[in-house]
C-alpha cells in the first residue's frame, strides 16, 4: 500500500518552457553575413569526420535555414537550424523528410551538442586556436554525441 501511495504522490515537473538553444539569432545572422561575404552556400570543417562537418545555407533564400549534415551521401542524418519568430529552433531528421516535417529537438544534451557543432562553423580561425574551455568542450561533446546518439534519427522515424 505504501508503494502505491508513494507512486501517486510523485509528479514530474513539467517544463514551463522547453530548453532553449545556446545559439542566438545574432549568431545565425553572423553566419549569414559570413556566407554572403564569401559568396558561398556552405562551410566544411575538414577536421571533423562525421555528422555536422558541413553547414549549408542559401543566403539568398528566406527564411534562412542552416542545414548541418555529413558530406558522405550514405549518411541521411541532418539537423536544421532556423529562427521562428524570435526563437531559435533545432530540428533533427533525415534529408528526405525536409525541414518542415522533422521533429523539434528538446533534449538539453542534444541541444548542447548541436549548438557546439554550429559554434565551430561560426568562430574565426583565431578563436579556434585559443586554448579556452569552450572549444575543447564543444568539440568533445560533439564527437561524443555523434558516437553515442547516431541511432537517434533512426529511432524517431521508426
Amino acid at each position: 500500500m505504501k508503494t502505491i501511495r508513494t507512486i501517486r504522490t510523485i509528479t514530474k515537473k513539467p517544463w514551463v518552457t522547453p530548453p532553449t538553444p545556446a545559439t542566438t539569432p545574432a549568431m545565425i545572422q553572423a553566419f549569414w553575413h559570413q556566407l554572403f561575404r564569401e559568396q558561398t552556400n556552405y562551410v566544411i570543417l575538414e577536421w571533423l569526420r562525421g555528422f555536422g562537418n558541413v553547414a549549408y545555407a542559401d543566403p539568398d533564400i528566406s527564411p534562412f535555414i542552416v542545414r548541418l549534415y555529413h558530406d558522405v551521401p550514405d549518411d541521411p542524418r541532418v539537423a536544421y537550424l532556423s529562427i521562428v519568430g524570435s526563437h531559435v529552433q533545432w530540428r533533427l531528421g533525415t534529408k528526405d523528410i525536409g525541414h518542415a516535417h522533422c521533429p523539434l529537438v528538446t533534449d538539453p544534451a542534444q541541444l548542447a551538442c548541436l549548438d557546439g557543432l554550429f559554434w565551430w562553423h561560426t568562430v574565426t580561425l583565431e578563436e579556434r586556436k585559443k586554448k579556452i574551455g569552450r572549444p575543447t568542450l564543444a568539440h568533445r561533446r560533439a564527437i561524443d554525441w555523434i558516437r553515442q546518439q547516431s541511432h537517434y534519427v533512426n529511432r524517431t522515424n521508426a
